[in-house]
């Protein structure tokens, strides 16, 4: 990400260090805590036993929390989203940053994780938060968002960047990300398709024989 942030330097835009607003701790700690689970406990699933260790939590949390404790967690969320969107757009344009805080998982490995049901209620998910550490901040805060490939680790894989503007600011944001996608310079994908084969294909077994 800092390679990428000087080619943008390079290319002309004015990049700045930007250290997380004290309040960010906060939001993102009344966004699961309260409202996650007041919106899945408006449709309570027949089984809840099936469902995922993560989604069993919330539902537990949803059972503890009354209208006045909601309505007091949702007033202090707006507050502290309003607050978080002023400290970083007084100063800046869009945020820069990686689109995952972990390297790009293998195939299947969060959904395992997720879909762990054997385990306590409160069994861990970390390889999943982590791939939504820094793309929730503009989810809560209700800002225009966009992850855009960035290059590749040392062992070839994927890294995205995630470009955040202030609200109603999506031209910007796009304008960004254009920017980034042609300094990435990312290779080509794969050609994953077969060679086209030559001549006749041989009938299918249970195709009826033609003279």
């Amino acid at each position: 990400m800092i390679e990428l942030a000087e080619r943008l330097r390079a290319a002309g835009h004015e990049v700045v260090a930007v250290h997380p607003s004290a309040a960010t701790a906060a939001v993102m700690d009344i966004y699961p805590s309260t409202i996650i689970p007041t919106w899945l406990a408006l449709d309570p699933p027949p089984r809840p036993e099936l469902l995922p260790a993560h989604v069993q939590r919330h539902l537990a949390r949803a059972a503890e929390i009354d209208a006045v404790t909601y309505v007091r967690e949702v007033n202090r969320f707006e507050a502290l989203a309003r607050e978080i969107t002023a400290d970083y757009f007084d100063r800046v344009d869009v945020l820069l940053t990686p689109t995952t805080a972990t390297r790009v998982p293998r195939i299947g490995e969060v959904r395992a994780e997720l879909l762990d049901r054997g385990g306590p209620t409160g069994r861990a998910c970390p390889r999943y938060e982590q791939t939504l550490a820094f793309t929730t901040v503009g989810s809560v805060i209700g800002a225009p968002a966009l992850s855009v490939p960035a290059g590749l680790d040392d062992d070839g894989l994927p890294l995205g960047a995630q470009i955040i503007g202030r609200q109603h600011a999506d031209d910007v944001v796009l304008q960004l990300g254009r920017d980034v996608e042609r300094l990435a310079a990312m290779p080509d994908p794969p050609d994953l398709r077969r060679p086209a084969a030559t001549g006749s294909a041989p009938p299918h077994p249970r195709s009826p024989a033609t003279s």
